[in-house]
């Protein structure tokens, strides 16, 4: 899987908005049923994109679960649409509940195998992410098992997550890379600022956002801005719709994840899909900046 990667959008098909599971799994899980429930009402929706990661647990005991409820959740949900990507990850571990990178590319290996049979290993992984770049090994290490790993049937696309426009660029030269999975909300617009969002669009590679509202510690703040509040009351909708409408028309090559663990909120943010925002209003969005703008959190910290 060599050579220049080509242009084209594998995950157009998806549906603007992705599931993110990582809340389904935490110290503070919902029951399995709820969870169940959760993932057969997005499908309902019409979402179908779902993210999930093998270190989606409480620590290394735990180590798979969320991969694990999403293959049940599909087996019982019945016939699954054609179009759906599950999109998982690997490259953290879980000890003591801690968040850490292992980008050992033997280690790699096991987590790939690992997270083909819990999500069934009936067929290759629809799209797999490198959780986060280890740079006590060499790209070209990972980027050769991943282009084996395909190769083999367990993979079918490969992503990037929590990776550098150099990092990118550099895993474009062994393998095509399909989609980047970054923070990005507006709190934080590093990938606007340093070419990769550009980057992306130009080489037709997805971006996908995660914390796309700045994470549940951060949410509360965005509550108390009084543009934020008139435009929720002028479109019927809610803050978090009006910033997910905001994404969803700021770029087509950008999918949020809506990680959540209530039904109702995912309906709501399902419906932000419909609003169209008048371009006056989208640009005094663009134009604002929250108290601490362009302040990063650590994949650690949102994941706490």
């Amino acid at each position: 899987m060599s050579g220049t990667p080509k242009n084209e959008y594998p995950l157009t098909n998806a549906a603007p908005i992705a599931l993110g599971t990582l809340h389904l799994s935490l110290h503070d899980r919902p029951t399995f049923a709820h969870a169940i429930s959760l993932v057969h009402r997005a499908l309902d929706l019409g979402v179908r994109f779902i993210d999930t990661a093998d270190s989606y647990c409480v620590d290394d005991s735990d180590f798979g679960h969320n991969e694990r409820l999403i293959c049940r959740a599909l087996k019982d949900y019945g016939k699954v649409p054609d179009n759906l990507i599950v999109a998982t990850k690997g490259g953290l571990t879980r000890p003591g509940g801690r968040w850490e990178v292992n980008g050992d590319p033997e280690y790699l290996a096991k987590a790939i195998q690992n997270s083909f049979d819990a999500l069934g290993g009936q067929k290759p992984i629809d799209l797999w992410q490198l959780h986060a770049v280890d740079r006590r090994y060499p790209i070209t290490a990972t980027a050769d098992l991943l282009a084996d790993a395909c190769e083999r049937g367990l993979i079918r696309y490969v992503g990037l997550s929590n990776a550098t426009l150099d990092d990118l660029q550099i895993f474009r030269k062994y393998l095509q890379i399909v989609s980047v999975q970054n923070q990005y909300n507006v709190w934080f617009r590093h990938a606007e600022a340093d070419g990769l969002l550009d980057y992306c669009r130009n080489h037709g590679i997805h971006f996908l956002s995660w914390s796309p509202l700045g994470g549940p510690q951060r949410i509360g703040e965005l509550t108390r801005s009084s543009l934020l509040n008139d435009l929720a009351q002028q479109y019927g909708s809610s803050i978090p719709g009006i910033l997910f409408a905001w994404m969803l028309q700021k770029r087509k090559d950008i999918i949020p994840i809506a990680g959540t663990k209530s039904i109702s909120h995912l309906e709501e943010l399902w419906n932000c899909i419909k609003l169209a925002l008048d371009p006056i209003d989208f640009w005094r969005i663009e134009a604002w900046r929250p108290r601490r703008p362009n302040q990063e959190w650590p994949v650690s910290d949102f994941y706490n």
